[in-house]
């Protein structure tokens, strides 16, 4: 085993176990506290608009230079419209009712003894995805707005866009009093860090794949998860 191999693992497992920790925090954590962390997300990304083009212009012209097919191209970019779009994305989320502690169903057995099911988070989540760096904002949002911890594996081709992307995320996550590991990306290209999330279910609870075919059937395969 290669030296850059073990270190891919170990910051891999490293972020699983930080991960698990966040969780901890915010699966106690209120609804009225998610809300402000989602509330500030949209001004932590706008802070960094200037960096998040450079960083944008970077991967779409090493994509072009790689000879990278244009409609995958296409969704690499991060245009205006598409900044806006992710503003609203964001916005939306953290007006969406809070999904927590509601009561899906319930009984009360003939002792009185009320037996009720109601939603509580997953824990860490795990999202290996492709190209569109949207997704980072859209699951980074979406995990917090249900008191999960996410880990986030893009594609190499948007690394650059998505280090800008998630770090804004985990100070969003500093300024309303989440750890900032309650989101996380891995910033390993290549498909080590893919096999090494795939071992970590004793940290991560689930795992969600967001691409084509090959990713899809790649994690069915290697996966230790049940898969769905």
């Amino acid at each position: 085993m290669n030296s850059t191999y073990c270190t891919i693992v170990n910051d891999v497992r490293e972020i699983a176990m930080q991960a698990r920790q966040a969780a901890r925090q915010l699966a106690a954590s209120d609804a009225n506290m998610r809300q402000k962390a989602l509330k500030i997300m949209p001004d932590c990304l706008r802070s960094v608009r200037s960096e998040l083009d450079e960083a944008n212009q970077l991967d779409v012209e090493d994509a072009i230079r790689k000879g990278v097919a244009e409609p995958m191209v296409k969704r690499l970019r991060i245009d205006d419209k598409v900044f806006q779009y992710m503003m609203a994305r964001l916005e939306e989320v953290a007006l969406l009712p809070d999904p927590l502690g509601k009561i899906l169903e319930g009984h009360t057995q003939p002792n009185g003894f009320a037996v009720q099911k109601i939603t509580v988070p997953l824990g860490v989540i795990g999202i290996i995805y492709e190209s569109r760096p949207n997704v980072t904002t859209d699951a980074a949002s979406v995990c917090l707005k249900s008191g999960n911890a996410v880990i986030l594996r893009g594609g190499s081709e948007s690394i650059r866009s998505n280090v800008v992307l998630a770090d804004a995320m985990m100070q969003a996550c500093v300024e309303s009093g989440f750890p900032k590991y309650s989101v996380q990306l891995i910033r390993s290209p290549g498909h080590q860090s893919v096999d090494e999330l795939l071992k970590c279910d004793d940290y991560v609870d689930v795992l969600i794949p967001r691409g084509g075919k090959a990713l899809i059937r790649k994690i069915n395969t290697y996966s230790r998860y049940q898969t769905l």
